[in-house]
């Protein structure tokens, strides 16, 4: 009798729940001293959609906990009872924004300050649930990486492979491009690899990875988005709350009148605001300034009439909200579902040398509007 698969029905198995959480980080960008230093050790340009293998892994690993934890169909899967998962809930919203803002650290800074919040977030897990949910948990975690487990020692040595099968797996893995390889592909590969694998070894595997989970039922949640806040006066609109927006896509995003690249943005904005239903996406700039001329809150009136601008812009004076956010680049947009989370960002001009940051996005956004809760 022929046996599924069993690192297959993992959905995405060729990238992990984590990387969806970011669309792309392409283009030029006006930057802090900190973005000079490259995030997180990229190179400039390059996806931040391939980011999971050069951060920091034990920021990597701690998002992809508080993920999988705050998912309805996660603590459905665990059995979590009423008072479990409201303790589940208040332990992610203790690290869940301070390691959003972690995300474009460097390692060397942000190393410790990440243990801290994982063993945080451990702690409590483990104060919450029991033995068997915790195990589940691991499961879940192994689930996630899908063949990419393979490579991890920690996984692969729990099945006596020998050192032939070893080297076969290490040779499969490494005829296909992780960040490009199609899910066909995928499927392909981990086809050829279960046939390496004996049949007490392909138990073992399913001893470790538990029973099937359909991850796609996993939303992709990078963070519950932070509120506006320390706002010095509005333009285009009264003062403005995230809270108060639940319900709408909102796409939210940073820059400075002065700064040529969020100029190059504000067309692509204004099409969208003109566009988009209003009472299903509310569109808002930061305007958080660097130079003299941007901390003038007339500045930024003025430039808002000459160029056309209706939606709402909120001065960040103090950078009171790019603080809150993490934010490290002008410009930057991000876009935040129905119920007030971050799904997806962009950072740099969206149409930079060629790039389709504009419709990527735009494509995003008509997903969240009509995505079921």
């Amino acid at each position: 009798m022929s046996q599924k698969p069993i690192l297959l029905n993992l959905v995405l198995t060729h990238r992990s729940v984590y990387h969806e959480f970011m669309v792309a980080e392409v283009g030029s960008w006006r930057s802090t001293a900190l973005m000079l230093l490259a995030v997180a050790g990229f190179a400039f340009g390059t996806g931040i959609v391939q980011a999971a293998d050069a951060i920091n892994s034990t920021a990597s690993v701690t998002r992809l906990l508080v993920t999988l934890m705050r998912s309805p169909n996660v603590q459905t899967d665990l059995k979590l009872d009423a008072r479990q998962r409201a303790a589940v809930d208040a332990a992610i919203a203790e690290v869940d924004q301070p390691l959003w803002r972690l995300r474009e650290v460097l390692i060397e800074k942000s190393a410790d300050a990440v243990k801290e919040l994982q063993s945080k977030i451990e702690g409590k897990l483990h104060a919450t649930l029991t033995p068997e949910q915790r195990h589940r948990v691991e499961q879940l975690l192994w689930r996630t990486k899908g063949i990419w487990a393979l490579k991890d020692a920690r996984f692969i040595d729990r099945f006596e492979l020998t050192a032939t099968q070893k080297n076969q797996v290490t040779e499969l893995l490494g005829s296909i491009d992780r960040s490009k390889a199609s899910a066909a592909k995928v499927a392909e590969i981990e086809k050829q690899i279960e046939a390496l694998f004996t049949e007490p070894q392909r138990q073992k595997v399913q001893d470790v990875l538990g029973p099937a989970f359909d991850l796609s039922r996993v939303r992709q949640v990078a963070v519950s988005a932070p509120e506006i806040a320390g706002i010095e006066g509005w333009v285009n609109s009264p003062p403005l709350r995230l809270a108060d927006l639940r319900g709408k896509v909102v796409v939210l995003h940073f820059w400075a009148f002065g700064c040529i690249n969020c100029v190059h943005n504000l067309p692509i904005y204004k099409t969208w605001q003109e566009e988009l239903p209003h009472d299903k996406v509310a569109i808002i700039g930061i305007h958080t300034p660097e130079t003299a001329e941007e901390h003038k809150f007339a500045g930024l009136q003025q430039a808002a009439k000459e160029r056309g601008l209706a939606f709402p812009i909120a001065m960040d004076l103090k950078g009171e909200t790019w603080k809150a956010w993490g934010n490290s680049v002008w410009p930057a947009v991000y876009l935040i579902d129905r119920r007030g989370d971050v799904r997806y960002w962009w950072s740099g001009e969206l149409k930079w040398n060629g790039a389709e940051g504009d419709k990527l996005m735009r494509e995003r956004i008509e997903q969240l509007v009509v995505e079921r809760d």
